[in-house]
């Protein structure tokens, strides 16, 4: 099957709580951090104003959000990019935050869907692309790695006490 990224449109926003809710219902904490923001954890009345705000509020973060969705229509995840992330901040983040709903995951759909948020970012100008994870998440160092990342360091992350490991992806030739 043939997935693609797209917008986050009123029209995704019940496909969205149910993987909210799936996601929820696991224990694991949602990625990207955008969808932890999303009405739709907050308010089961969800109103358009309510998802467009959120998208706006998103968007003057400096984030873009995408989400993952397979041919037959099922949304599979959401990919955060954030080109202009800079210092501190990136060395954390990254330019870019994914997550796979986890009746989904082991399919390949992280690494189809990190693969075309770099291609994103890199026509947006960014290189090479900072990805980070936690020290602990061997499958999303697994998709890092699959896209080409090479490690370049790793730092203690502020918010979770853990420690973070930074990659690089599309490094130019000239610089390796």
């Amino acid at each position: 099957m043939k997935e693609k990224l797209v917008h986050p449109a009123w029209e995704y926003s019940e496909q969205c709580a149910e993987l909210l809710r799936e996601w929820k219902a696991s224990g694991e904490e949602i990625h990207p951090g955008a969808l932890r923001r999303c009405p739709c954890l907050q308010n089961s009345n969800l109103s358009r104003r309510n998802w467009e705000n959120w998208l706006a509020e998103e968007e003057q973060q400096g984030q873009q959000l995408f989400f993952l969705l397979r041919e037959d229509g099922r949304l599979l995840g959401a990919v955060s990019i954030r080109p202009q992330e800079q210092g501190e901040s990136l060395r954390i983040n990254g330019h870019c935050g994914y997550g796979i709903r986890p009746s989904e995951r082991r399919k390949g759909y992280a690494v189809e869907m990190l693969s075309m948020a770099v291609k994103l970012l890199q026509e947006q100008g960014v290189m090479p692309v900072i990805v980070t994870c936690d020290k602990e998440n061997v499958a999303s160092e697994k998709t890092i790695k699959r896209c080409g990342g090479v490690l370049v360091g790793e730092i203690p992350d502020p918010d979770t006490g853990g420690r973070n490991r930074i990659f690089e992806i599309g490094i130019p030739k000239n610089e390796e």
